[in-house]
């Protein structure tokens, strides 16, 4: 009765075991897979992205920006807003006060804007692959994002060039780079 209870026992363990490993083997399969997602999601699946960079340094803009300057003939504030467009910048609208020399002449003019009451508004949809941008602090150059106003003027010399352009980053770059609004709350 001994010998048959524990053959009963062995075969009751077995079937526990053999439960316990597929229970693991399922475990670890669905572990590697998403490992597999998420290694995935942070290094191979790219972003576009906006890299503003200048001297040896470079910080990202999400999706979109504006630039803010004051011309240097009319002494009048100008803005223009960007957006990634295709992996290249477009140029979708511009607001200014005045007219005067360089004033765009193609392009929609649009509605008054409530966020610049008193400007003219042109809608102008122009791609460009990239920016390259000569700052000067007569002008108070200014890159406007959705949490501030970034004084780029600030940040370099009078009569640097900056470029911003379009770039495809990794979701691990991203976390590694800094954001240009990280940049400014250091610089102040």
């Amino acid at each position: 009765m001994k010998g048959r209870h524990t053959i009963i026992h062995l075969k009751d363990q077995f079937k526990q075991y053999r439960l316990t490993g597929l229970f693991y083997s399922i475990l670890i399969a669905l572990t590697l897979i998403a490992m597999g997602l998420v290694t995935k999601a942070l290094f191979f699946s790219k972003h576009p992205v906006i890299t503003v960079q200048f001297y040896d340094h470079e910080c990202v803009i999400k999706n979109h920006f504006k630039l803010k300057w004051i011309h240097s003939v009319e002494k009048q504030w100008w803005i223009e807003s960007y957006q990634i467009n295709k992996n290249q910048l477009l140029l979708t609208d511009t607001y200014f006060q005045t007219f005067g020399a360089g004033t765009p002449s193609n392009g929609k003019l649009g509605k008054e804007n409530a966020l610049y009451p008193g400007y003219v508004h042109y809608q102008v949809d122009v791609e460009l692959p990239y920016l390259n941008w000569m700052i000067s602090s007569n002008i108070k150059a200014q890159i406007l994002t959705d949490q501030q106003a970034l004084p780029i003027y600030k940040w370099v010399e009078d009569y640097t060039n900056i470029y911003i352009f379009t770039s495809m980053q990794s979701q691990w770059n991203l976390l590694r780079q800094e954001s240009c609004n990280e940049y400014a709350h250091r610089q102040t």
